[in-house]
């Protein structure tokens, strides 16, 4: 098994936190860890060409906002 850590700014780890708490009762869980959720977007992301297409199209709208930001 190889572990992957990732940086989330404060927004983004609420907006996670919150969807996994939400989420958890329609899986018929207590709770959803952040792992089971990452592992499903990859499996599902690259399964799905549609939701792929998304992804990158996600990525390519953080970097443009990043460059303008300057961070990028």
């Amino acid at each position: 098994m190889t572990k992957i850590t990732i940086n989330l700014d404060d927004k983004i780890h609420q907006i996670l936190s919150r969807w996994t708490a939400q989420r958890a009762p329609e899986i018929g869980a207590p709770f959803v860890t952040v792992d089971e959720l990452i592992t499903a977007m990859i499996v599902t992301t690259a399964r799905y060409l549609d939701v792929g297409d998304t992804v990158c199209s996600q990525v390519r709208h953080q970097r443009a906002a990043g460059r303008e930001r300057g961070r990028g």
